[in-house]
């Protein structure tokens, strides 16, 4: 199974590649680092450093997984979702701290495998940001399948054992112990902004992001920045649609392109947590949107799933 999804994975990362060659783009292997003014220092697997000098640099350096102090990954007991589309062998049981997307969607995966999965929520429901009528059917469904399902709760320490992992888990009850054969961290994503030289040219962060105004550019001339390292959702789409926006905008003010780009409307944007069924939303929730002053009005619409033959 998982040498087919590293198989079309590589197959769409050479496609890119095809793309990039196509387009006439160069591309550079390596570390890349601003260097000063206009320059981005690279490099490669060699240790060999060469300068590169552009009028435009925009950083997109992705995320990680985010890692709690007391939850530290390792790779082997302590995963993260890199590791979980990789692992070498079916746990039979698994520990997933956090319910957000990728928390859920592993749940799942790894629960109709047949591993035997907990999922433990600091919050007090499950995937918290979708509206809390989908949190309840999601948990109900999880809990059918033979999922268990812990909000309220907090993972305070896990240590390795002879068989996998032991973690003690705060309650609103009290503590308790759980053991698995790995615990997988799901509590969110750290930006890369670390050793790229911001602190050299003096670009502004906060909270772990790149501060940029709404076409991108940080408070540094001729450095911008786009997807998971800036403010706002951390999906694939948004950061096409920022990276669109912002070579626009920077064509625009050259005298290159005849239309200012419009903005991107972040609570436009469509999401979805790929489990079964699926979860997708785009907007406010119901919760959200009386917040914000607007007279709601709710439609439900049952939708019964295909009975598998």
């Amino acid at each position: 199974m998982i040498k087919r999804s590293r198989g079309a994975a590589d197959k769409m990362s050479k496609g890119v590649q095809f793309l990039m060659k196509k387009n006439k783009i160069d591309v550079l292997l390596g570390n890349g680092k601003l260097k000063a003014k206009g320059q981005v220092e690279v490099t490669d697997k060699d240790g060999k450093t060469a300068v590169h000098e552009a009028k435009h640099i925009i950083l997109a350096t992705g995320a990680r997984s985010r890692e709690l102090p007391n939850l530290k990954i390792d790779g082997k007991t302590v995963i993260g979702y890199r590791e979980a589309m990789n692992l070498p062998s079916q746990p039979k049981s698994m520990i997933v701290v956090g319910s957000g997307a990728i928390g859920v969607e592993f749940a799942y995966f790894y629960a109709t495998m047949g591993t035997k999965v907990t999922i433990v929520e600091f919050m007090p429901r499950i995937v918290p940001v979708e509206d809390e009528d989908i949190s309840k059917e999601l948990e109900k469904i999880y809990k059918k399948k033979g999922i268990d399902v812990m909000t309220n709760a907090s993972v305070e320490a896990v240590e390795a054992t002879k068989t996998g992992v032991k973690a003690k888990v705060k309650t609103a009850t009290g503590e308790i112990s759980l053991e698995a054969d790995v615990v997988l961290s799901a509590v969110g994503i750290a930006a890369n902004i670390e050793n790229i030289g911001l602190e050299t040219l003096g670009v502004k962060t906060d909270k772990g992001k790149v501060l940029v105004d709404k076409y991108y550019a940080t408070n540094v001339a001729g450095v911008y920045a786009i997807g998971d390292i800036v403010p706002g959702q951390a999906l694939a789409h948004v950061a096409s649609r920022e990276a669109i926006v912002c070579v626009e905008a920077i064509a625009y003010n050259e005298k290159k392109y005849n239309h200012k780009p419009a903005v991107v409307d972040y609570n436009n944007v469509p999401g979805c947590t790929y489990s079964t069924p699926e979860i997708a939303s785009v907007g406010y929730t119901e919760k959200a949107a009386k917040e914000a002053g607007y007279e709601v009005k709710v439609g439900k619409f049952p939708i019964p799933l295909p009975v598998r033959q």
